[in-house]
């Protein structure tokens, strides 16, 4: 009887899942990665002692908020190789929730076989291998960042703006950098949201209060400020990691003499241009408000306007998210995970222009260029042998600066004359 029911066939991103699920119970299943810091960190908070005056592991400082420190305590009475499985367990629904959240915003049916919808999901995942690895490697919170976003933007489409809030402001409480997201939502007119995220993040800051007492959670917010501060000359500077990526980063070892020393694992120099620290603190900042100023270019419109369509939406919100991983600082390897949602609108764009008979030889060309920069991009997964000389050289970052003009060029209204309707928003 059963041989004559169809069963329902799992999507190829399943089995991605379950082959990464796979993975990892079998070779990383010991590895604690980074998660190792938050879960000493919230030891020391449930203990009472300052987790910001003290470093873990191999002198790594722990940069996140009093309140995460707070929701990860009642865990650490468990054993922490325990928790960390559960960890992974979680980014890897999150990971499966962000592809469902990003496929609602394109009409996918032109992979209307087996086969393409397989090579597409393949292609995604090829071209985001290292930041999707390298996350669930240090056990990071580059995937609930991604999801956070977007999930805030899905529910507060549905009129959940309560719900939207909270997640949002979770996630800036966490880790800061989500924060990029309330100017925007400030520009797309989304006053009444932009409202609750302010108002639950002034909740989640003062929440440890309730456990710890206002003066000790204040003493724990200055110290977290002062960890993060991006004005600190550690954070301008950011060469103290060899694994470091964004502005704060690249700028400096490609541009002071001394930037050799700095990783000593090779002996040509790297220097293109010698300039003074101050030359080169000017030069970083200078970058960051072009980058700043791009997005502007992006959104193209007046403020206090909805996005025209919701193809357009992500689109910018993609281009932020890039931005993002450039300007903050102390961005490691895993923050290469903020240009996923770039990736997957990249190669939707690669398959439309295939099905729209784009003439072949651009076809190749766009192929080829796009796999070159996310080779370039992935090149410490896919080339490990050569990972140092990958991280001396800061090939990855190299790579998003490559297709940022190609993100850029492929708009989203020259997407949208691929699709045959326009999804106006409902506002908010």
């Amino acid at each position: 009887l059963l041989s004559h029911i169809k069963q329902p066939k799992l999507s190829t991103w399943t089995y991605i899942m379950i082959g990464l699920f796979l993975y990892f119970i079998i070779k990383e299943l010991f590895i604690l990665g980074d998660f190792n810091i938050f879960f000493q960190a919230s030891k020391d908070f449930r203990l009472g002692n300052n987790m910001y005056l003290t470093t873990y592991g191999n002198g790594f400082k722990y940069f996140y908020s009093p309140f995460f420190a707070l929701l990860l305590s009642p865990f650490t009475f468990f054993n922490s190789q325990y928790v960390g499985w559960v960890w992974n367990l979680a980014n890897l629904l999150l990971l499966s929730r962000i592809w469902v959240l990003f496929s609602s915003y394109f009409d996918l049916s032109f992979l209307d076989t087996i086969k393409k919808k397989r090579l597409f999901a393949l292609t995604v995942f090829f071209f985001s291998i290292f930041p999707i690895y390298f996350t669930l490697h240090t056990l990071q919170l580059s995937f609930f960042i991604i999801w956070s976003i977007f999930e805030c933007i899905n529910l507060s489409k549905k009129g959940h703006l309560k719900y939207a809030a909270a997640i949002l402001a979770l996630s800036i409480n966490f880790k800061i950098i989500p924060i990029v997201m309330i100017p925007y939502l400030l520009y797309r007119n989304k006053l009444k949201l932009v409202f609750y995220i302010i108002l639950f993040s002034i909740m989640y800051l003062l929440a440890p209060s309730i456990f710890i007492g206002f003066s000790k959670n204040s003493e724990l917010l200055i110290g977290w400020w002062n960890a993060i501060n991006p004005f600190n000359t550690e954070h301008n500077l950011n060469v103290s990691e060899n694994g470091l990526s964004s502005l704060t980063t690249i700028i400096p070892v490609f541009f002071l003499e001394q930037s050799n020393t700095w990783d000593s694992n090779f002996s040509f120099s790297r220097n293109i241009m010698s300039l003074t620290e101050e030359q080169v603190v000017v030069l970083i900042n200078a970058t960051r408000l072009l980058l700043i100023f791009s997005v502007l270019f992006i959104l193209n419109s007046a403020p206090f306007k909805a996005a025209k369509n919701s193809i357009k939406e992500f689109w910018e919100i993609s281009y932020i998210l890039i931005v993002t991983f450039l300007i903050f600082p102390h961005q490691q390897q895993y923050a290469l995970f903020f240009i996923f949602p770039a990736t997957f609108y990249l190669t939707i764009y690669l398959f439309k222009n295939k099905e729209n008979n784009l003439e072949s030889k651009k076809w190749i060309a766009l192929t080829i260029y796009l796999t070159f920069s996310f080779i370039l991009i992935n090149s410490s997964f896919l080339l490990g042998n050569f990972r140092e000389l990958i991280r001396y050289l800061k090939i990855n970052t190299i790579g998003v600066f490559l297709i940022m003009p190609i993100f850029i060029g492929f708009n989203s209204d020259k997407l949208m004359r691929y699709f045959k309707t326009k999804k106006p928003f409902s506002k908010y």
